[in-house]
């Protein structure tokens, strides 16, 4: 197995809230104890010192911790967190369209990413799913009904297609219009292993919307442009509608805990992805160095005609606002109809991927 991908998955356990919360209190619990150990003899000058400053620095830690945890359980924190990365990519208002309009936007393939299962042969289907994997395959059903002609693509690991396949037949989804793919690790996998199914058609990528941004940069850089379909949204779009300094939003809740933790979760990823691309540039720049010094006389391979391959590039970052130059001429459009665009909020993200 991939070291990096072991070093990713090792470091993502100890790198939420909770956790971080708890390291502290810990650490802090036991350097308070350290401090008031008694020995038999007088302790040295440097020992003497060394329990003192044991003593301070936990009591700071715990101090600290409880603090952390307390921040990370109130709405005022949480919910700006997860706004941030919901707004980026609002889901598709397809209620407003006309059923000419539905046909004209309609994908080849609803490609929906798993979100963890929870494995019991006795369970129900819908209940051997996470709550995050159950909303994505509501959304993709849900997506099945408005174009009966497209194929329902579910990846991620076996157990959780099985899990995403079966729920999807019990609610109404005809067994042959799914298809599996179960090779995926985790999100960097899927552009990967999904390239032989759908190839370059037309699809609407189906994810929770704190997950949306990680999930489009990782296909964008796999060289796809899906439609992003967003689900599972907490937030979006009444965030700000009320004051954020009322009284009971400064208690500390679970729901308030596990909303922090999902959006640590995804900046964590976004953060993972930066350090891929910087990773991937090195590599790219010792090729090129190693070799232009073994044969500087034979030309390159890659022409302007001929392009590098989206799949080999570095990964790119997602940027909040991009701006893509405009023509001097506008080339001519002859059908109409092309331009049908499916319309989402009020809330502009840069360049929002075409759908013709």
């Amino acid at each position: 197995m991939d070291f990096w991908f072991i070093f990713k998955k090792g470091l993502s356990i100890y790198i939420h809230p909770l956790t971080i919360a708890m390291e502290l209190i810990v650490l802090g619990v036991v350097m308070i104890g350290f401090s008031r150990r008694r020995r038999r003899k007088k302790p040295g000058k440097f020992i003497a010192w060394l329990k003192k400053a044991s003593g301070d620095w936990g009591v700071a830690a715990v101090i600290c911790g409880v603090f952390f945890l307390f921040l990370a359980s109130i709405k005022p924190v949480a919910e700006p967190l997860v706004f941030g990365l919901e707004k980026q990519y609002p889901p598709p208002k397809l209620d407003q369209l006309t059923d000419r309009q539905l046909a004209e936007v309609a994908p080849d393939y609803i490609v929906v990413l798993a979100g963890g299962e929870r494995f019991d042969p006795g369970k129900p289907a819908t209940s051997q799913l996470t709550f995050a994997a159950l909303a994505r395959v509501n959304e993709g059903v849900r997506l099945a009904r408005l174009f009966p002609k497209a194929t329902v693509v579910f990846t991620g690991q076996p157990e959780e297609v099985r899990a995403m396949t079966e729920s999807a037949i019990d609610l109404g989804v005809a067994k042959e219009r799914i298809v599996g793919e179960s090779e995926s690790r985790d999100t960097e996998d899927h552009p990967r292993f999904l390239r032989p199914i759908i190839g370059d058609s037309r699809f609407f990528l189906v994810t929770s919307g704190t997950h949306m941004p990680r999930a489009m940069a990782l296909f964008e850089a796999g060289g796809y442009d899906p439609v992003p379909a967003s689900c599972d949204l907490w937030v979006w779009p009444r965030f700000g509608d009320e004051s954020p300094y009322q009284p009971e939003y400064f208690i500390p809740k679970v729901e308030s805990l596990w909303m922090t933790n999902t959006a640590f979760h995804e900046y964590l990823g976004l953060a993972w992805a930066r350090l891929v691309e910087a990773r991937g540039e090195e590599k790219s720049m010792a090729a090129a160095d190693s070799i232009g010094s073994e044969s500087p006389a034979q030309p390159s391979s890659l022409t302007e005609e001929e392009p590098a391959s989206a799949n080999s590039a570095p990964l790119p970052l997602p940027e909040k606002k991009s701006v893509r130059p405009v023509p001097e001429e506008e080339p001519e459009r002859p059908h109409p109809a092309d331009e049908t665009k499916i319309p989402t909020e009020e809330m502009p993200r840069g360049d929002r991927p075409a759908f013709l």
